[in-house]
Parts: C-alpha cells; structure tokens; sequence
C-alpha cells in the first residue's frame, strides 16, 4: 500500500510527461484511492470501503466487476442471450437471434431497450418477449409496449419501505379525481404531478394536516408533515402485471421462457461461455459473438437434418 503511494508520488515528482500520462499509471492511482486512504503519514484500508458499480476489481482486468447471484460470488461480466421459440412438434428449431455482454454488476434490467434495439435493427422484434424478473422494471414493461412489445415477465414485489403498517397498497388512489383516500378514511390535501423524461408521470400525494389526531398514525407516518405517497410513473403498467401474474393463464404461458435455461447451460457446459479468453468488454463480447454463432450453426445442421429427413419420408409415401 505505501509502497504504491510512494511511487506514484515518485512519478508525479519527476517523471516525464509520457510517462505520467500512461493509462497504468492512471489505473494504478484510481485502484488505491478506492481501496485504501490516506491519513498523514499513515495508508489504511478504507472503512467503510467504497461501494459502487465503478469499483475496480481486478487491476488486470478493469472492465470486469465483482457481482454475487443465489450465493456464488464472481468477478467479470453477465452474457444475455435471446432466441426464438421452438415448437418441436410443428418441426420449429428455435436459434439464437441477440447474445449481449454486461459488467456483472449491471441490473438485467438496464440491458432490455438496448436487446431490444439491436432485435428491431435485425427485423427480428418480437411481438411478445419472454424473460425471467431480473428484466422486468416499470419503465421496461411501458417502453417496451410503446415498441408494440408486450414483455412477458412476473414483476418484482411492492415493496414499501413501511415495514409495517398501512402501505400504499391499503389507499385508494382515485386517479381521475387526482385524490386518494386512506384506510381511515381521510382524503389526500395535494396531489402533484412528476412528470419524467420518457413522458410518464409519477405522483406525490400528501395528507398533511388530515393526520393530526388520527388514532392510527403510528402505524401510517412518523413524518410530522403527515403521510407522502409517491406513486411510480409506470404504477399501471405494474399493477396490471403483478394481477396478471397471479392468474394460471400467466404462469401457463411463462413456461416456453424455460427453454432458455438449457441453452444457457448448453453455452456454458459445451462451450466455455463461463471462462472469458480476453481482456476487456470488446473482446468477451466478441467470444459470447462467436460462441452463439457456434450454436446457431449447429442447430441449422440439426434443422436441415430433420427436414431433410421429413421430405425422404414423404418422397416415400408418394
């Protein structure tokens, strides 16, 4: 640790101008800031040590992340991978039709508009896109239907930060009238309208002084301003989904997302989709390129194969 402080104050000393500017140097000076401090004369591991989507974890490698998922811990980048839907018994091969290559610690749901985008780039967008929840967010579930694509997933929970007590389920919103009524049975005071960049509105509805004396408080607001519902510019899109969700039909129609699973495992197991060979986003992105590539060869053999094979037998029958 003070070896690498004093080198560096070593180069910033007397070292040329080229040297100063080289992208090690730079690396080297932005790893120890974020793991350690320094105080006077002393360098001491930071507590609390700094968190972040930019932490470098790997000096050799600095694009890669550090990301933990169902308890196994790893240090590199997510492969996304998209494919059409099978229907063996109608002799339908599904093959891949996007691969994608995230940090490890980028949410799955930051990755939809841009699968989505390069799907529409290739005439390939889906009328219907089946992924698991990572995926699904309030603004993917809108955008995605601005495109004309109903995307198929179970959305996360509501969850408040009121541990217990009233939350925002127990109000009734009255969005037309723009007021809302609390299980008491007080109406909201204001209600302010958010609007967001992408064109949705949020909302802020507050009671205020509808609070004072309410035998329930305590269980509603600590807040001596009364209680602030926030309310999500995609509220509808997410409410509908998590009723959707409940139904049989929903659950029924998730299940030919399954089919992906195998062709990740298949990706993993058969061609080393789990072991980057490169440094660097570009060239592990490039890997994931030619490994799904790979597959979609082999599934082509395998397609031509079968319909081969179905047009002998009715060469047969005739």
């Amino acid at each position: 640790m003070s070896d690498g402080y004093w080198l560096l104050d070593l180069i910033e000393a007397s070292a040329p101008p080229a040297v100063q500017a080289l992208s090690e140097i730079e690396i080297l000076g932005t790893v120890l800031g974020q793991q350690f401090e320094r105080r006077e004369s002393k360098v001491q591991v930071r507590q609390p040590p700094i968190k972040g989507k930019d932490v470098i974890a790997s000096p050799h490698e600095t694009e890669a992340r550090w990301a933990k998922k169902r308890g196994k811990e790893w240090i590199g980048y997510k492969l996304h991978l998209t494919e059409t839907i099978s229907d063996k018994e109608e002799g339908i091969f599904s093959f891949i039709t996007d691969v994608e290559t995230s940090a490890a610690n980028d949410d799955d749901s930051e990755m939809v508009d841009d699968i989505q985008s390069q799907l529409e780039e290739q005439d390939l967008s889906p009328e219907k896109h089946y992924v698991d929840q990572g995926y699904i967010s309030g603004p993917n579930l809108a955008h995605s239907a601005q495109k004309g694509i109903t995307l198929m997933g179970p959305a996360p929970a509501n969850n408040s930060r009121q541990a217990e007590g009233y939350r925002q389920r127990d109000f009734q919103l009255d969005f037309d009238r723009q007021e809302a009524i609390c299980p008491q049975g007080q109406t909201s005071v204001a209600w302010y309208k958010c609007p967001q960049p992408d064109g949705y509105v949020g909302v802020d509805i507050r009671f205020r002084e509808r609070c004072n004396g309410c035998p329930a408080r305590p269980l509603c607001t600590s807040s001596k301003n009364g209680r602030t519902l926030k309310i999500s510019p995609y509220h509808e899109q997410l409410t509908t989904r998590r009723e959707e969700q409940q139904t049989e039909a929903f659950r029924e129609e998730m299940k030919q997302r399954s089919a992906v699973e195998g062709s990740i495992s298949t990706m993993v197991r058969k061609h080393g989709a789990r072991q980057a060979r490169y440094r660097g986003k570009a060239k592990v992105r490039l890997q994931h390129l030619f490994t799904g590539a790979a597959e979609n060869v082999k599934r082509l053999t395998r397609a031509l194969a079968a319909l081969n094979k179905s047009q002998q037998a009715l060469a047969t029958g005739c």
